[in-house]
């Protein structure tokens, strides 16, 4: 799929998720009005009548909470499965290497990164939105919790499990896997987070840092 027509198909999803907010609060004669070849500032509009202005203000609210929750479903929760970001098979965590996959995982960063970049990019500084997206996922995304805590710990396993094999095969020293597992983790998290109130995080960066640290516990 072209790159244009796969982001129309995301802003038809956009509209389609709005439509069905709208009939759950009983909205009236919702229509949808495809302006994308006349306007830059948006592709459509969506217009839809109430009988109060009560009604009117839920079937706001209800448009903003579900296009928010679908908003991090596609831009956080999606992004951070571990097999998404490196494109491998579960699998795959009994046979890589190490260095493979820190390899993989950073060339997944970065795609990610740019995939991200028109939706929470604040100048040149896109890890700032983005942790204020996960705040705000975390105040107002019931459930969200749960959900972004389980794909860290899938992220974790995969990786614990990785290490392990790198340990197996000898290809880093005999070292606590777990620990190994959750250092290189932390190394990321910490880089964004700390670069978050600068100018964010380049992957040249990540990699220096993950490489350093792999060059000192390898054979």
């Amino acid at each position: 799929m072209q790159k244009g027509m796969e982001f129309m198909s995301k802003e038809l999803e956009m509209v389609r998720l709005a439509c069905k907010a709208l009939d759950e609060k009983k909205a009236l004669d919702i229509k949808v009005i495809d302006i994308h070849e006349v306007s830059v500032i948006a592709d459509y509009f969506v217009i839809a009548s109430g009988s109060n202005l009560n009604q009117v203000q839920a079937m706001v609210d209800n448009v903003q909470e579900e296009l928010f929750k679908a908003v991090i479903d596609r831009f956080v929760l999606d992004k951070q499965n571990v097999l998404q970001k490196t494109g491998f098979k579960e699998e795959a965590a009994k046979w890589i290497s190490l260095k493979e996959y820190l390899e993989v995982y950073i060339n997944g960063a970065k795609n990610t990164i740019e995939s991200m970049r028109p939706f929470v990019w604040e100048g040149n500084n896109g890890f700032g939105g983005y942790f204020s997206l996960l705040y705000q996922a975390h105040k107002n995304y019931e459930g969200f919790d749960g959900k972004i805590y389980n794909l860290f710990f899938h992220e974790y396993s995969f990786i614990k499990a990785v290490v392990e094999n790198a340990i197996k095969t000898k290809e880093i020293r005999d070292l606590d896997a777990a620990e190994v597992a959750h250092h290189l983790r932390y190394i990321f998290i910490g880089c964004a987070f700390e670069e978050s109130f600068n100018n964010g995080l380049t992957v040249e960066e990540v990699q220096k840092h993950l490489m350093f640290y792999y060059n000192i516990i390898k054979r």
